[in-house]
């Protein structure tokens, strides 16, 4: 696969169709995107009222970021999440966060913690401290939209809570010299499949192993397909067992949550299209109840007040996706990519940069995503709107 200019060619009844110029790609967006009128959360929602035809049945929404630092894109996912509980019925919220301190955070929610204390109860402090997360968990207390995790990220502290709560659950001095040892293997065949504290133990193995594959020097993407092969397996536990018949809502970078990467191509990085995440595995497995969104932008800035000085992002360039939405004049819109003809321009090649170490990447993005949701201009996380 090679990157494509400004012009491509397309397939029409069997016969090779004229080239179609940036300038038609353009109308062609203009008229079908939808327009997105804000990412403001606070705002009514008759602006995504398409959303609903384009995720239809699903009961897994998946909704990316391209960047930890996009403020406004954080923005944005809490407009659609709150779109999503009150209008399509998802009430659960599952981030990329270790799943027992989300299990915690949850529990804080319904208690009288004060809000601020919270978000760093599970989630990383990309997030955590993001402007925009107070009033999100202020509309989850109030609605009761519920918070869950599927990451096997753990810090010190997150690991000795795993490891409490599983002492609470084997009692026996064997089991607590297993517990201690850190011979959890031995363990697993005691603990009822599908509940609690056997994703809690399983989550501490994973995480150990790669723990021990990182003390090894393995490479950073294995490392990376281990970790997504792990949170796959979490988030359909979440939707088979945990929260079996209800309607569960992704918050992810939008690389965890694409599918056929074998259709990804760098010439920065060769290891792109090597990479599984675990997108491609819970497809798989829910087929097609999982709709994903993957956010894109033009142009702006990320950051958070612990990075230091705030990056500025380079233009994409001509031709790529994010040239052509811009090329719209649209501040924000939605672009559902699902049923698209096989002869459409989309789905050809196009460069794009959905986020992989803000490198540019060509693919057939509708293959990845189902939809795009764009913000023109970006700004950092703690930026407050």
């Amino acid at each position: 696969m090679h990157r494509t200019s400004g012009a491509i060619l397309i397939l029409v009844s069997g016969l090779l169709a004229a080239p179609l110029d940036d300038a038609a790609k353009v109308q062609w967006l203009s008229t079908h995107m939808v327009d997105v009128r804000s990412i403001n959360p606070a705002d009514d929602f008759r602006d995504l009222e398409p959303l609903k035809k384009a995720i239809g049945d699903a009961r897994v929404v998946q909704l990316g970021e391209h960047n930890h630092g996009a403020g406004a894109t954080f923005y944005a996912k809490q407009r659609v999440v709150r779109f999503l509980h009150e209008q399509m019925g998802f009430d659960v919220l599952a981030w990329e966060g270790n799943l027992y301190s989300c299990e915690q955070m949850q529990a804080a929610l319904e208690s009288e913690t004060p809000i601020a204390e919270i978000p760093g109860m599970g989630l990383p402090t990309i997030w955590a401290k993001a402007a925009a997360i107070p009033s999100l968990f202020e509309y989850a207390r109030s609605t009761k939209l519920r918070m869950a995790g599927f990451d096997i990220q753990l810090n010190p502290a997150a690991r000795a809570a795993y490891v409490r709560k599983l002492q609470e659950f084997f009692t026996s001095a064997e089991d607590r010299t297993a517990i201690a040892d850190s011979s959890f293997e031995k363990l697993k065949r005691r603990v009822p499949y599908g509940g609690i504290t056997h994703r809690i133990l399983v989550n501490l193995i994973d995480y150990d192993r790669r723990q021990s594959n990182i003390a090894q020097k393995m490479s950073p993407l294995e490392l990376m397909n281990q970790r997504d092969a792990a949170m796959a397996e979490n988030v359909v536990w979440l939707a088979n067992e945990r929260y079996k018949g209800r309607k569960i809502i992704i918050w992810a970078h939008n690389f965890h949550t694409l599918r056929h990467p074998e259709k990804l191509y760098s010439d920065q990085n060769a290891d792109v299209p090597q990479y599984r995440p675990m997108a491609d595995r819970i497809y798989e497995a829910l087929n097609s109840g999982v709709y994903t969104i993957a956010f894109f932008d033009y142009q702006g800035s990320v950051g958070s007040p612990w990075q230091g000085p705030v990056r500025q992002e380079p233009v994409p360039l001509p031709g790529s996706v994010e040239a052509l939405l811009h090329a719209t004049a649209k501040p924000y819109g939605f672009l559902d990519m699902r049923l698209l003809p096989k002869d459409h321009w989309l789905r050809s090649p196009h460069v794009a940069r959905p986020g992989f170490y803000q490198q540019t990447v060509t693919s057939t993005w509708p293959d990845n995503f189902d939809g795009i949701f764009f913000i023109d201009k970006m700004f950092p996380g703690d930026v407050t709107i």
